[in-house]
């Protein structure tokens, strides 16, 4: 199985048809404590005639010796013939040879199209969730088969959207098929009691509570039900589909208007356009070349191993030349003392990390030369380094942040120079620990190590000199200059592009990334009307694992706010190389 996948539906409707009753599959979920079950109905079943079904084997490793165990004992006691055993399970090294080569095995991956989905919901037989039975229904009200239609069409774009994690989603989400009969039951009990059609009702039950329960930050529950309005509510579905879906329109017409779809998504499909299109292939290709280079290091390594021991000395020999020294922490240890200043507290923190940054690349470069030399073991950091520098990559221990591991080892080392001397220089303009801490004119975003603690001690200084409530305080970054006001910079917007005229505006065809004029900040308690602001998430790195806070964009054209909700620019302190 691939996430998400799930194939007991399938699984009972082919009971149904073979032995007369979905009642007869015993199915038991493996884990923790289920392994005495999981023996006793395969037991049961194999006199009675049922059959037995365990789900999510590669949960149960431990055991799966002894299931082999009772596979093979199955070929010597004598069975019911109607008896058969189904195992599902994740790709995984655990299930032995023996139990793969006496399967029939079958490989359910998840639609790589919205036409593919579709046709596997509602047009393939056996296995479609929503068949003839359930689209023809005798239901009076005249939205039924637009709603159902626009539901499968929603699923199958959130499954699709997966394939574009980064754009779209923090983690990949798991929707199953079993969120998508939920909600199909949900719109049935809605309909018939309620005169009109209950879009507040269905966005709240469908959006929210099934499908929302899956997402992990606001932002995706906005998207979900941004998603949910367009093809629900706004019924913007494919052209030859949304002209011909009427009340009257057979399951037959509509198996053979999904059948004309193309197989490609296009733009307009999936909402985006083809700048963020464009991620998922690149992500893919840099992964493959990763993976192609590591293999080339080895090969280089093996026929060239006293060559390649001078090179990776000579790296680490101008490698530690190179490297800045570290920030001398008494001052600053001090100042904390004395100064409760949040600012003493964050610059202390930012000083620190910097410094454990480069201490790890020092301690593993010296170590990675004795090691190399024979005079110490060489561990798995040390191997690390070791094929890192022969090959010019960064090393996997060195990567304190995600956003410059595709550089060369060079440059790296050039763009951590470059942040760590802005930290120094940061330091040295306070000297002076019984003095208040000075900010600098400009805050450049990518050297600052903890972006949200550094907003969150603005907010607190603010709020002690002004004698304001904390938590009824918000610090916002403007795009409008402000005399005396601090400026954040090295910000840029990826899915969209900022015009002064016309506000957010889409990216031109091939431009990925925007870079942001400074913006200040401000305190204030008043949010921007949501009407005329897109709510732009600021994070710290291009996975949105790491949430820093809103930018309040002005959406100065007659774009409804929904489409930048689906396109889903956001802002990093950085360009992706």
């Amino acid at each position: 199985l691939t996430p998400g996948a799930d194939p007991s539906t399938a699984l009972y409707e082919l009971a149904q048809e073979v032995l007369g009753s979905s009642e007869l599959v015993r199915s038991v979920s493996l884990g923790q404590g289920q392994e005495q079950k999981a023996e006793k109905t395969i037991q049961i079943c194999s006199q009675t005639g049922a059959w037995a079904f365990l789900q999510n084997c590669h949960l149960a490793r431990s055991w799966l010796p002894q299931l082999e165990t009772i596979c093979k004992s199955l070929y010597t006691s004598p069975i019911h013939s109607n008896f058969r055993l189904f195992l599902s399970t994740i790709p995984t090294s655990g299930i032995s040879p023996y139990i793969i080569q006496s399967c029939i095995k079958v490989m359910l991956e998840p639609p790589a199209s919205i036409r593919s989905a579709l046709k596997q919901l509602l047009c393939t037989s056996g296995i479609a969730l929503v068949g003839q039975e359930t689209f023809e229904n005798t239901m009076p009200h005249s939205d039924w088969k637009q709603l159902v239609f626009g539901l499968c069409y929603f699923h199958s774009v959130v499954k699709t959207k997966n394939v574009y994690q980064s754009t779209w989603w923090s983690l990949p989400h798991e929707f199953t098929n079993s969120d998508l009969q939920v909600s199909l039951l949900l719109l049935q009990s809605l309909l018939p009691d309620i005169s009109g059609t209950p879009w507040a009702a269905i966005e709240y039950t469908v959006g929210d509570m099934v499908y929302g329960g899956r997402t992990t930050t606001t932002f995706e529950l906005m998207l979900l039900k941004a998603l949910l309005r367009r093809f629900c509510y706004y019924k913007m579905l494919p052209v030859n589909i949304a002209e011909c879906l009427e009340p009257s329109t057979s399951y037959g017409t509509l198996c053979m208007l999904i059948d004309n779809l193309p197989e490609d998504d296009s733009l307009s499909a999936l909402g985006t356009n083809s700048a963020l299109c464009t991620t998922a292939p690149s992500m893919q290709f840099q992964q493959m070349f990763l993976q192609l280079e590591t293999l080339s290091s080895t090969a280089f390594q093996r026929f060239n191993l006293r060559d390649c021991d001078q090179l990776v000395l000579e790296k680490c020999d101008t490698l530690l030349e190179t490297l800045p020294q570290p920030i001398a922490m008494s001052i600053l240890s001090k100042s904390v003392v004395e100064n409760c200043s949040p600012y003493w507290v964050i610059l202390n923190q930012e000083a620190s990390g910097w410094n454990r940054r480069l201490q790890t690349i020092i301690k593993t470069l010296k170590g990675t030369v004795l090691a190399v030399k024979g005079e110490t073991e060489m561990d798995e950091d040390h191997k690390d380094v070791y094929n890192a520098l022969a090959s010019e990559r960064v090393p996997k221990c060195w990567q304190f942040v995600p956003r410059y591991w595709k550089l060369s080892i060079s440059m790296w080392i050039s763009a951590l120079s470059d942040e760590f001397g802005y930290i120094k220089k940061w330091v040295d303009m306070n000297i002076d620990p019984a003095n208040e801490p000075r900010l600098p004119k400009e805050l450049w975003l990518p050297a600052i190590i903890h972006p949200k603690g550094l907003f969150s001690a603005a907010t607190q200084d603010y709020c002690r000199k002004h004698l304001c409530k904390l938590e009824s305080t918000t610090l916002h970054l403007q795009l409008a200059s402000k005399q005396d006001a601090v400026t954040v910079s090295g910000i840029y917007l990826f899915g969209a592009q900022w015009n002064p005229e016309k506000g957010l505006v889409n990216t031109n065809c091939g431009e990925m990334c925007y870079k942001m004029p400074g913006m200040a900040w401000s305190f204030s308690e008043a949010i921007p009307s949501p009407s005329k602001t897109y709510a732009c998430p600021l994070y710290s790195d291009n996975m949105k694992k790491d949430f820093i806070t809103i930018v309040h964009v002005p959406t100065l054209s007659d774009i409804i706010l929904d489409h930048w909700t689906i396109q889903g620019p956001a802002m990093f302190p950085h360009v992706e190389y």
